[in-house]
């Protein structure tokens, strides 16, 4: 579930702070505030998280997560309060500190000791590879290509760039990912997991 969720969400990775700094005009002060809230949200809500994983298991926190996650995307596109989006931000480090503590633990309950260390490897090269294809390639081709005012109808959208327009495609694609069966989901990652760690752990 994670793989699928890295291309879109990746996509905004790479354009946030531009957006912030070149588009909404924020101070560097503001966009420390920013930075921070998010990181401290994440701190203080993995002890939270991580009773969720022990009392209800990985599975319970990872669609929770993955139900929020791709949600928060469109508030940038929709608002351009500072205020407003340091509470986007808050709830940003909360669903990812259970998203990434939660696939964690899945790595760690899906595989054999003598072999965590070979998948976690995998998991890393795959992550970082479709974090580069997604964040980078994917991304870049839409902030190039993609207007900054849409018109339907009456009604006339404008938007301070292309970016909000990235959120939202990167939104809509996270949430068709997101809308298949969980279970499913992780019955492939456990095979993907065997697959990848068929060979012997090294001596």
């Amino acid at each position: 579930m994670r793989l699928m969720l890295i291309p879109p969400m990746s996509t905004l990775t790479a354009f946030f702070s531009v957006y912030m700094l070149r588009d909404l005009h924020w101070s560097y002060a503001q966009f420390a505030t920013s930075t921070v809230v998010f990181l401290v949200a994440q701190f203080f809500l993995m002890p939270w998280w991580g009773s969720i994983c022990d009392h209800h298991g990985n599975r319970t926190a990872m669609v929770t997560s993955s139900i929020i996650l791709p949600l928060l995307p469109l508030a940038w596109a929709v608002t351009r309060n500072f205020y407003a989006l340091l509470v986007v931000q808050m709830v940003s480090g909360c669903a990812w500190a259970g998203f990434n503590l939660a696939a964690s633990n899945f790595i760690y309950d899906s595989v054999p000791p003598a072999m965590r260390a070979r998948c976690i490897s995998y998991y890393s090269v795959v992550n970082g590879a479709f974090s580069l294809i997604g964040g980078t390639v994917i991304g870049a081709y839409l902030a190039e290509h993609l207007p900054s005012t849409y018109t339907i109808g009456s009604l006339r959208l404008a938007f301070a760039s292309s970016l909000p327009g990235v959120f939202v495609v990167s939104s809509l694609f996270s949430s068709f990912c997101v809308s298949a069966r969980h279970s499913c989901l992780i019955r492939i990652s456990v095979f993907s997991w065997r697959i990848w760690c068929l060979l012997p752990p090294p001596a």
